[in-house]
């Protein structure tokens, strides 16, 4: 595994991949042999500690949070936005990325002379009750 593969944005997958690679890429005289088993434990437990909080079922990216003039309308981008090039509209934009809104009673101190503020997003899968299915 290199080290550009175990970064901190969207090493889960990568991770999985990598030991996918090894295990496919065993010489076919090893195929088989208790080594190999060994082989995946030690690159789990390798990612254990260097990655405490590794979880196959979540992901860490970055993001940006900014909001506009005049409604205070507030919203989470994937990618960094821009200033619309009409500035008496007071809104931000994209090009590529996508946006969601969040509630206008976050980031209080957050207005539109401000440059949008560069966020983590962490999103973790939910796990459901065993018993009742229910989360």
């Amino acid at each position: 595994m290199s080290e550009c593969t175990l970064t901190k944005h969207g090493y889960t997958q990568v991770i999985e991949e990598d030991i996918d690679f090894v295990k496919r890429n065993i010489p076919e005289n090893l195929k088989g042999h208790p080594c190999v088993e060994h082989i995946e434990l030690v690159l789990k437990k390798s990612i254990e500690l260097l990655y405490p909080d590794y979880n196959p079922n979540s992901v860490t990216m970055s993001g940006y949070v900014a909001r506009d003039k005049f409604q205070g309308f507030l919203a989470l981008f994937t990618k960094k936005p821009h200033r619309s090039d009409e500035q008496s509209l007071g809104i931000w934009k994209y090009d590529s990325g996508s946006c969601m809104s969040l509630p206008e009673r976050a980031f209080k101190g957050l207005k539109w002379e401000d440059e949008p503020v560069e966020v983590d997003i962490h999103i973790t899968q939910k796990h459901k009750n065993d018993e009742t299915g229910e989360d």
